[in-house]
């Protein structure tokens, strides 16, 4: 069987919505849960600005105190 690689876009901005997207499940990934309300960060609706979007300090800390923050430090 042939395995055959699909380009997937969330919205329609293409590339950088798919990547929005990719950010915002990495989020999930790292321990994050989705964001109550559209706060300009990658975990809420706001991943189709991305790349105009970035996990903020305390996401970033929870990450980094989550089981793969030895490995991300």
């Amino acid at each position: 069987m042939q395995r055959r690689l699909i380009h997937w876009s969330a919205s329609a901005e293409g590339e950088f919505g798919c990547t929005g997207g990719m950010v915002h499940e990495l989020g999930h990934a790292l321990g994050l849960p989705d964001s109550a309300s559209t706060d300009g960060t990658p975990t809420s609706a706001d991943f189709y600005d991305y790349p105009n979007t970035h996990f903020d300090q305390s996401q970033k800390n929870q990450i980094l105190n989550g089981p793969y923050g030895s490995f991300l430090s």
